[in-house]
Parts: structure tokens; C-alpha cells; sequence
């Protein structure tokens, strides 16, 4: 009868490791951190210009995997003497923190007692705060913005930068995830140039609202709404309240899927 041979027990060819990379086996990976995915968008209306975004939603020190603990404004105003001006963004909101800082502190430099605002120097003086900000942290900023502002003489500069290029836009611009074809089709759809600014606010709504709910792997806190107005003797931005946003996406609740069913049973007519 055989018997298992027993092998004895032989020393590595190499010599161990007295400080060895890893000591114990490989623990499972935690659940992966969920991205904040956001969007922001800017619609310019014949009575001004209406600035929308989602709060993007950031990890904190003390929140779970895959779980957010802070919300962070990205829809900023600032109310000169002689202009007001709206800034909205898409990418690291320390970034942005910064820059909003820099550059309405710029805006209020170039304010000349008595003469104003130049609007030409706007846009130089985003690029000089984009170019200062992206020297500071050494690396490519991945940072979206969209600037709107409008002196006491209601004329306007309206303006788009990505990272350090930054350029004069005159349509509806997107940030984001906003570049999703959803969001640019009911965009396209549904905007128009003579819109007023009560209009604008609900497309606004709108599109952030179907972003939020539909677009893949997204993950957006409250809509912000601001606008900039040209008024008769100034102008000037403010917030959409809580309380009308919430009550215009109810309403998309509640009747965006009944007025499609509608429209599917009317082309559904056609084939008959």
C-alpha cells in the first residue's frame, strides 16, 4: 500500500522581504465614491438673461461611500455701481470658489467713479483671473464658465470660458452634462431668442429638472435660478425663490408625461 509522500518543507530560492510592500492579503475595495455629475446652463432673453444650475453635490470628511455630505452654489450676482453681473460654472468648486472671488473683485476695480464699467474690459479680465488661477494650482483647471454683465446703460457682455479660452457667446450655452442630447434637444427645441425672462426661468427649470431626473448616472442637489434684468433706470440680478422652482418642477411631474402620451396618441392618429 502507498502512502502520500510528505515533501519537506524548503526555504524560497530568494530571500524574504524584512519590510515586505504588503503584509496581509488585500482588503475588498470599499464601494466606489459616486461622481457628482452637474450642469448649468445660460439663456439669453430680450429683458436680460436667466443663469441656472443644479447645486453640485461634493463629498465631505465624515460622509459614507457613495454618499455626498455638502451642497455647493455655483450660480453667483454681484451688484456694482454702475453694472450688475452673474457667473455660473461647471468643475471643481474650489476652482470656482476662487475664481468668483478674483474676478468680481477685477469688475469692481474697473469701475471708474462717475463713468462706470467699460464692457470691453470684461472680457480681459476673466482671462487675466482664469490665467493667474490656473498659474497658482499648476495643472489644467477642467473648469466651464459662463459670465453675463450689464451696465446702467443696459448693454451687456455675455461670455463662455473653457479653462484659460475664453470667448464672446450669444445663444444658450451649456455646461456639463448640459452637452447630453437630451438636455440640448429640448434646448433646441423649445428656446427662443424673444423669449421673456418669465419664460426663460421655466425652460430653465425645465431643463435642469430632465437633467436631473433622466440624463445617466447623474446626481444633482436643488436647481438655482437667477437672473439678470435690464430694468428702466437699473439693472440688476436676483434669485428665483425656493418656492416657485419647486412648484414649476411639481408641475413637470405631473403633467410632462401626460401632455407626451397626448402627443403619441396624435401621431399614433397618422398611421391609421
Amino acid at each position: 500500500m502507498s502512502h502520500p509522500q510528505i515533501v519537506p518543507f524548503r526555504l524560497l530560492d530568494r530571500p524574504l522581504d524584512p519590510a515586505p510592500d504588503r503584509l496581509y492579503p488585500a482588503k475588498p475595495p470599499l464601494p466606489k465614491q459616486a461622481k457628482a455629475v452637474t450642469i448649468a446652463a445660460a439663456f439669453p432673453c430680450k429683458d436680460g438673461f436667466v443663469f441656472c444650475a443644479d447645486q453640485l453635490m461634493t463629498h465631505g470628511e465624515h460622509s459614507q461611500p457613495g454618499s455626498f455630505a455638502h451642497y455647493e452654489q455655483k450660480v453667483f450676482g454681484r451688484q456694482g455701481d454702475y453694472y450688475s453681473a452673474l457667473l455660473c460654472a461647471a468643475g471643481p468648486t474650489d476652482y470656482l470658489k476662487t475664481l468668483k472671488h478674483s474676478f468680481f473683485k477685477c469688475l469692481e476695480e474697473n469701475e471708474v467713479e462717475g463713468e462706470g464699467l467699460s464692457l470691453t474690459a470684461v472680457e480681459g479680465a476673466l482671462e487675466t483671473c482664469l490665467i493667474e488661477l490656473q498659474g497658482k494650482v499648476n495643472t489644467e483647471l477642467g473648469l466651464q464658465t459662463l459670465v453675463a454683465v450689464m451696465d446702467d446703460h443696459r448693454r451687456s457682455r455675455y461670455l463662455r470660458s473653457d479653462d484659460r479660452v475664453v470667448r464672446p457667446v450669444t445663444g444658450p450655452e451649456i455646461l456639463g452634462i448640459g452637452e447630453a442630447s437630451l438636455v440640448r434637444f429640448l434646448i433646441e427645441s423649445a428656446y427662443h431668442p424673444r423669449f421673456t425672462l418669465q419664460q426663460g426661468i421655466a425652460l430653465a427649470a425645465l431643463v435642469v429638472y430632465f437633467a436631473k431626473k433622466y440624463c445617466a448616472q447623474y446626481c444633482g442637489g436643488d436647481t438655482d435660478i437667477y437672473t439678470l434684468s435690464k430694468g428702466e433706470f437699473i439693472t440688476n440680478w436676483e434669485p428665483v425663490s425656493r418656492s416657485k422652482i419647486e412648484s414649476l418642477e411639481l408641475m413637470f411631474k405631473k403633467e410632462t408625461g401626460k401632455h407626451l402620451l397626448q402627443f403619441i396618441d396624435r401621431a399614433a392618429s397618422l398611421i391609421l
